[in-house]
């Protein structure tokens, strides 16, 4: 599993693209932070799925592999052309949530994964989740978990208002915790 980690960073960031280490950090970084949080979070998730923890790591890993793809080329496109200036962000999120998800399939399917693999990206924001495959189910809540997780480290939110949110996909604040000890406790409100 590491090695993959490293293999995707060198494939999907790091080949001969001087990227602004501003632009790294707010963008790059955490894109890959995300990636491996959401990779704990299924690893911790899959066996109340029935899936293979490893299976459910790489899954998360690799999810968002098409947000880490069209970073990379918006780099390039901005070199290319000498911009001044980086991207706006509403136009990057713009770009992201249209066509992320398609090219993390795309990638999927280039790189031969398993047709459970395929569906369970596929599924994800086209699907309800009580309607996903296990596989799905395990990635959905685990970026969910890892979203939260980011949510609290950079966010001030009440502890009832998060877990609120967190219960309505049958999650709670108390599995963020145990899968990121390290979690900032939000304030109690």
């Amino acid at each position: 599993i590491e090695q993959l980690r490293t293999i995707l960073l060198k494939a999907l960031l790091r080949p001969s693209i001087p990227i602004k280490p501003i632009f790294y950090n707010l963008v790059g970084r955490p894109l890959w932070d995300h990636a491996r949080d959401c990779a704990t979070a299924c690893k911790t998730l899959a066996p109340n799925h029935q899936i293979d923890a490893d299976d459910g790591y790489l899954l998360g890993l690799v999810h968002d592999a098409g947000k880490l793809v069209i970073f990379k080329l918006l780099c390039s496109a901005f070199r290319a052309t000498s911009a001044t200036v980086s991207p706006r962000a509403a136009i990057v999120a713009r770009v992201v949530q249209r066509y992320a998800n398609e090219l993390s399939h795309c990638l999927a399917r280039h790189w031969n994964f398993p047709p459970s693999f395929l569906d369970a990206i596929e599924e994800q924001g086209a699907t309800a989740p009580a309607r996903m495959s296990a596989l799905g189910r395990t990635l959905f809540q685990g970026n969910l978990v890892a979203e939260a997780y980011v949510v609290m480290q950079k966010h001030r939110f009440s502890r009832s208002t998060l877990d609120e949110a967190l219960r309505r996909f049958d999650l709670s604040l108390e599995l963020v915790y145990s899968i990121f000890p390290a979690a900032p406790r939000p304030a109690a409100r």
